[in-house]
């Protein structure tokens, strides 16, 4: 997907993070998973290493600021 808008890719990856954190029924009980999502986009030019950088750092600053959430770093 291509998004010309860091709020609508923050957005999508936040429907992304609501859908993957429904408990999962296994044998031994229920889990409850969380996630931490990094978002950016990419910018002309851009090598996509990069890109990838930029939103492994955002990544880790949603878990600096107290893990399952998202967060964009334009």
């Amino acid at each position: 997907m291509l998004f010309r808008s860091l709020e609508k890719a923050e957005a999508i990856a936040a429907k992304m993070h609501a859908a993957a954190r429904l408990p999962l029924e296994l044998v031994s009980g229920s889990v409850l998973p969380t996630l931490s999502i990094g978002v950016t986009l990419i910018r002309a030019g851009e090598a996509i290493e990069a890109v990838v950088e930029r939103a492994d750092q955002a990544m880790y600053e949603a878990k600096q600021h107290g893990r399952d959430r998202v967060m964009a770093l334009g």
